[in-house]
């Protein structure tokens, strides 16, 4: 309402801002539970209390911002799951390639699926069990190599 910037200023809406910050701020409660704890105590021993900083003290969220040329590398809209429009996110830094990365298809070092016999990309895997095929049509949110880890490991039993 006063006119000032919500959040890290990087999209020319507010609500944008706040929700990137948000993403920025869910990555550090999932590395930094106890932020708060380490500045209370204000000694080096107070480190004990964070999950994950950089060599240089930056949060798991402030690294790649730091590294960054533009903020834009690092904030990026993504699709929802339900294709109805973008959000903006703050991408996590990776080790693979020592900055931002993501959203990704593969997980490193894992290939995409070849192509031949059996399903192809976005469709259900086999499974002989019909109650996890039911749960499986439903999951349309996964990606397919999830789902076919998900049919090996109940095929396995």
């Amino acid at each position: 309402p006063n006119g000032g910037t919500n959040g890290i200023p990087v999209y020319d809406q507010n609500w944008k801002n706040v929700v990137a910050t948000m993403y920025h701020e869910l990555q550090e409660a999932r590395t930094d539970p106890d932020v708060d704890d380490a500045i209370r105590d204000g000694t080096t021993a107070g480190a004990r209390f964070l999950g994950w900083t950089s060599d240089s003290g930056l949060e798991i969220g402030d690294y790649p911002i730091a590294e960054a040329r533009q903020l834009k590398q690092v904030f990026v809209e993504v699709p929802l799951a339900d294709g109805s429009g973008l959000v903006p996110v703050q991408l996590q830094y990776s080790n693979a390639v020592h900055g931002p990365e993501g959203p990704i298809p593969y997980p490193h070092g894992m290939e995409p699926p070849t192509p031949g016999p059996g399903p192809t990309p976005n469709q259900p895997p086999i499974t002989t069990d019909p109650e996890l095929a039911k749960v499986i049509a439903q999951w349309n949110q996964l990606e397919d190599f999830v789902k076919k880890a998900i049919v090996r490991l109940v095929n396995s039993r």
